[in-house]
């Protein structure tokens, strides 16, 4: 569970649990959204009461969903974020602004 602020971006300890094949609970703010796919590769949880934050994670870790889970925050991870992911995305940003001179 990490509750971020919005000038955070995207917490590494989030890209780490998810190629850890973790899922993750965090708030959606900055580029957390891109990465936890709520419902799919992890929750992102809108209330931050104490309550509210245990319901979710007792309602996450007794899902039927959660080996699922595991595995598609892992293979997210290996598809968007592995070096050759990373050389692609480069890439695609420089091709693109060097059409624009």
């Amino acid at each position: 569970m990490l509750l971020s602020h919005p000038t955070e971006g995207l917490p590494t300890v989030i890209l780490e649990a998810m190629a850890c094949g973790t899922p993750v609970l965090a708030t959606p703010v900055a580029g957390v959204p891109e990465v936890v796919l709520d419902g799919a590769t992890g929750v992102l949880v809108t209330d931050t009461a104490p309550a509210a934050i245990a319901a979710q994670i007792t309602a996450t870790l007794s899902g039927d969903d959660l080996a699922a889970m595991s595995q598609a925050a892992r293979a997210y991870m290996q598809q968007a974020y592995t070096f050759d992911a990373a050389v692609a995305r480069y890439r695609r940003i420089l091709r693109a602004v060097s059409s624009h001179r």
